[in-house]
């Protein structure tokens, strides 16, 4: 699994309720309303790095349900 989405999984991402947010570096580079403004302006303050984008929900708890044995 990716560093930054690892990172992601843990952080405390309140501050951001609402809000779109870009991880590079295991940290929160960028956030705002307009996702493609926010993937942008991460890619030019992080040239080259892995940037993930997501929407950080208001009050509710996500779950992810990751399985390697899909099939069987």
């Amino acid at each position: 699994m990716p560093k930054n989405y690892e990172w992601f999984l843990r952080a405390d991402l309140t501050a951001y309720e609402g809000h779109y947010v870009a991880i590079a570096n295991e940290t929160v580079v960028a956030s705002g309303d307009d996702p493609g403004e926010i993937y942008e302006r991460a890619k030019a303050l992080h040239p080259g790095a892995e940037v993930i984008l997501w929407k950080v929900p208001i009050g509710e708890a996500f779950v992810f349900l990751v399985s390697t044995n899909l099939g069987h």
